[in-house]
């Protein structure tokens, strides 16, 4: 982890309250997805716990753990294991309320991509490439909520708003001034800026704060900021508090900016290089590699940067010092002008002169030139007279580095309207034939998206298994693919049950007796025939109850009845009537 070095602040600082009886507190700023600082800071604590002599030892985190670094799930991995064995207390930060907001269903997705959310969703293993910044966000929610850990979501949703520490406030923005404590809006404590920032009076104990971004740990009177920007800075700050107050670890590493302390006098190009998290003195093609590994954050193509306020600033003050070194050049300059007027005056018009004489002479000697000469001149091809021009008309290596710098904002923001952009920059050379390829892809994956949704509207619409089935087997992996199969598979269910409960009430109606249709309503008591079974039921008992006392009562049938049972044989009068013969056999 690299370490941001200043001069040693001139000024006494402000005198803070010592941290809670029988506790050392070490709190630490905005993570942003950078484990290996994250590591590096853990591994100092440890170090400086070893040598305390008594009391506890809290770690407090002030959030925005995701977002923005290489590794956000890996962060929240380690904050788990660590609170296994460490006694700590986790804050939240406007990252976490962001992602917990789109998981719940909130339409925040331009939002959260805008502040380095796609470096969250990436860690997750859910990539957005340009043709999926189409999908619309129910799915992007959906996967996402599939591909985060159930232990992970715990993590996000148990973090807290604040914490007391004695006479300090841990917060992850800031408070608003004026408002007691259990009054503070959520919006405030994760997101405040200007009207605590500027605010200088006393808010009753000293907030201890993050979110806003600072090249150095402010040490104010009212509050401290230990945001130093970690996913661009690789500067990842703790604040220790014992009985002495607060102090920066290591004590050798980086040194805060207290409350009026000259501010050092750095210079601008290390200062730019840090932001930027360029190595010192690099080439114009290691930027340009460096822009290229930066991965687009904004789903319309813009390129969110995260430190463009400072970088502004930075650019603001050289604008202003290069204003003020020609004001005092100009200034300088004036006296010596109006001194010598007259000079000037006399050196032009000499000047102008001799151009235009010179312009005659050339004019004149040209028709003196011999005819052989003007000929062979005539007669050279145009390339041959165009060589003297050759190494003019030549691309400078400054257009070469911008048009390689604007490949790498097209190519990193991946939208159609940045290849269309560098097209219209560069209509020339390989470069534009491959953006010509890039808009070909998203065209061809625009449509596809649009044939995709086309196709399930009419499957839905339809709603039958023909139609899901056809759907599936030209949108296999399409983004309703997934509904596709679960309602496919529950029609396919529910006509397996409907077929075995037709072929058990066939049954039940070839056997026609009050058994058979028992042992239908027993295996399907709320079938399709389940009200039918149970009318024949009571039916059948209804007859059968007369045909048993008549066989109970029979007598043996004369012989000669025997031999002609049509004879003394009675004829059905309907269907459902039982039918008595002489065989004392019931037929239906």
């Amino acid at each position: 982890m690299r370490m941001l070095k200043v001069s040693k602040p001139q000024g006494a600082p402000a005198r803070y309250p010592p941290a809670p009886d029988g506790f050392t507190v070490y709190v630490v700023g905005d993570i942003h997805g950078r484990l290996d600082s994250l590591l590096e800071v853990q591994r100092q604590i440890d170090e400086d716990k070893a040598r305390l002599v008594r009391g506890r030892a809290v770690e407090v985190y002030l959030g925005d753990y995701i977002d923005r670094g290489p590794d956000p799930a890996g962060v929240v991995s380690r904050l788990i294991d660590r609170a296994r064995s460490v006694y700590t207390v986790f804050l939240r930060g406007n990252h976490e309320q962001l992602l917990l907001d789109f998981l719940d269903g909130r339409d925040c997705l331009d939002e959260w991509l805008a502040v380095g959310g796609n470096a969250t969703m990436l860690s997750y293993g859910l990539a957005l490439e340009p043709s999926s910044r189409l999908l619309a966000g129910v799915v992007i929610r959906r996967k996402l909520g599939q591909a985060i850990p159930r232990e992970h979501r715990l993590f996000y949703e148990k973090t807290g708003s604040w914490i007391r520490l004695g006479g300090y406030l841990a917060v992850h923005a800031g408070i608003r001034p004026g408002v007691p404590l259990e009054e503070q809006k959520p919006g405030d404590l994760l997101g405040i800026r200007q009207k605590f920032l500027l605010f200088d009076g006393d808010f009753g104990f000293v907030v201890v704060h993050g979110h806003t971004r600072v090249m150095a740990p402010e040490l104010l009177p009212n509050r401290i900021n230990i945001d130093t920007g970690a996913f661009a800075t690789n500067l990842l700050t703790c604040l220790k508090i014992d009985a002495d107050g607060p102090h920066v670890l290591p004590d050798d590493g980086v040194e805060a900016r207290h409350h009026g302390a000259v501010k050092h006098q750095a210079k601008k190009d290390d200062r730019v290089d840090g932001m930027l998290g360029i190595r010192r003195g690099a080439s114009g093609h290691e930027r340009v590699n460096h822009l290229r590994e930066v991965k687009p954050l904004h789903p319309k193509g813009r390129v969110e940067d995260a430190i463009t306020p400072v970088r502004l600033k930075v650019i603001c003050e050289a604008f202003q010092a290069l204003k003020g070194f020609r004001a005092r050049r100009l200034s300088s300059m004036a006296k010596p002008r109006m001194r010598h007027a007259d000079s000037f005056f006399a050196i032009g018009f000499l000047t102008s002169s001799a151009s235009v004489l010179f312009a005659l002479f050339a004019y004149y000697m040209g028709s003196l030139l011999p005819q052989d000469a003007k000929s062979a001149l005539a007669a050279k091809p145009e390339s041959v007279m165009a060589g003297s021009t050759a190494s003019v008309s030549q691309e400078p290596a400054a257009m070469e580095a911008g048009r390689e710098i604007a490949w790498a904002v097209a190519e990193r923001a991946g939208s159609k309207e940045a290849w269309q952009r560098f097209i219209e920059m560069y209509p020339d050379g390989d470069r534009a034939a491959k953006a010509l390829q890039a808009l070909a892809s998203i065209d061809a994956a625009e449509a596809r998206q649009r044939a995709d949704h086309a196709a399930w509207a009419e499957a839905e619409k339809s709603g039958t298994t023909v139609a899901l089935r056809w759907y599936l087997s030209i949108y296999a992996s399409g983004d309703h693919a997934a509904d596709a199969k679960r309602r496919l598979t529950l029609l396919e269910d529910e006509e397996d049950k409907r077929a075995q409960d037709d072929v058990a009430w066939s049954t039940a109606v070839l056997g026609n007796s009050s058994g058979s249709y028992a042992a239908y309503l027993g295996a399907h008591p709320n079938g399709r025939h389940s009200a039918d079974a149970r009318t024949r039921i009571d039916k059948l008992e209804r007859f059968e109850a007369p045909a048993a006392a008549v066989l109970k009562n029979a007598k043996p049938a004369p012989q000669a009845a025997r031999e002609a049972p049509g004879q003394g044989s009675q004829t059905r009068q309907s269907p459902d009537e039982p039918f008595v013969g002489g065989d004392v056999r019931i037929r239906r």
